[in-house]
């Protein structure tokens, strides 16, 4: 699984000339990263600006999934890159719902990780562990026992 991931993040990490923008992985690979359970991981949570998702969607080829999310989560703009070996998912202007509003993940904090494919962006570990409560689903709270652990 390692090998794959690290596959994945250098595919992404070959687009970077492409992404003008602030960028982060989030979610499940974050978490990993910051743990080390990199076996967890089954696709790649990317949050982008709108603009560079869409500069990404159409260098790839990708048809934008954009459909208005769940009632839970949604992005402006979205495609799944299912080339390499693990899916990167392309959120770009990514929010979610709280109450009755939507709140865009929009991360202050932008860490450099070190990773065998190259440098990836994480929000601080302290800002991940509030966006990952305000995901709010049973898994990410795992996630963040894993994280505060």
């Amino acid at each position: 699984m390692t090998n794959h991931f690290h596959d994945a993040l250098a595919s992404l990490l070959s687009l970077s000339a492409e992404i003008h923008d602030p960028w982060w992985i989030i979610g499940g690979t974050a978490t990993a990263l910051l743990t080390g359970g990199l076996e967890d991981v089954h696709d790649i949570d990317v949050l982008l600006s709108p603009a560079d998702a869409r500069r990404l969607i159409a260098v790839l080829g990708l048809t934008d999934g954009t459909d208005g999310g769940t009632e839970r989560f949604r992005s402006e703009v979205y495609a799944t890159w299912t080339t390499p070996p693990i899916p990167i998912d392309l959120l770009g202007g990514f929010q979610v719902r709280v109450g009755d509003h939507w709140t865009p993940v929009s991360p202050k904090t932008r860490r450099p990780f070190e990773t065998a494919a190259g440098k990836v962006f994480l929000p601080s570990i302290e800002e991940h562990i509030e966006i990952t409560k305000l995901l709010g689903r049973p898994r990410d709270f795992e996630r963040i026992k894993r994280l505060t652990a």
